[in-house]
């Protein structure tokens, strides 16, 4: 068999701007993206979320589960081991390389924008801040690390930094229009609430 010419699998997309976010890397943990959530309702798959780092998802993995995983690239097969296996992880991608053209495989992936950044959390009241997420009426709201917003096209997580006194961003929709309505939402509520905390 010849070998058979690939091209680029990855690049950054248009939508993650080069911008300087203080944005730690490994700090989406518990983050789902939206297109991996509509996956895994397609197939009928049972979830279960955990808090940040690879040891929670770990210790969940011990009472059962095929996989687990973080976005920070922490894949973890229970069947082999309970600790992030890269090395395996690649075994099985060149596994599908030998049988399908990636970069095939990766045009067939609608990509969704993700707009991500940390704001200083100096005297920030957290039930505050939760109260003003609230109120843009989620559809659902997930608080195992932070506060996940759900909505038709999207999603917004606003939680605490585990390293450094920030809180940290992530909003992720179908379109850029929504995911950009959803970031500048979490970031007003932030700024609202310190602008409260600080008169009060």
């Amino acid at each position: 068999m010849e070998p058979q010419e690939e091209v680029i699998v990855y690049a950054r997309p248009d939508s993650l701007t080069k911008t300087n976010t203080h944005y730690c890397p490994g700090c989406t943990h518990g983050v789902a993206h939206h297109l991996i959530a509509e996956v895994i309702d397609e197939m009928g798959l049972k979830v279960t979320r955990t808090r940040v780092g690879d040891s929670y998802v770990s210790d969940e993995l011990k009472s059962g589960g095929d996989f687990g995983g973080e976005p920070s690239g922490a894949w973890i097969f229970p069947k082999n081991s309970l600790c992030p296996d890269g090395i395996y992880a690649a075994a099985r991608l060149v596994n599908i390389a030998s049988q399908h053209k990636l970069s095939g495989l990766v045009d067939k992936i609608p990509q969704y924008p993700i707009l991500r950044c940390s704001i200083a959390s100096d005297g920030l009241a957290m039930p505050e801040l939760e109260k003003r997420l609230l109120a843009m009426k989620p559809l659902s709201v997930n608080s195992i690390d932070g506060t996940k917003l759900n909505f038709n096209d999207g999603w917004l997580l606003v939680r605490p930094s585990g390293t450094e006194p920030r809180i940290r961003i992530t909003a992720e929709a179908r379109t850029e229009t929504a995911a950009q309505q959803l970031y500048d939402s979490g970031v007003r509520a932030i700024k609202e609430c310190l602008k409260w905390s600080k008169e009060k």
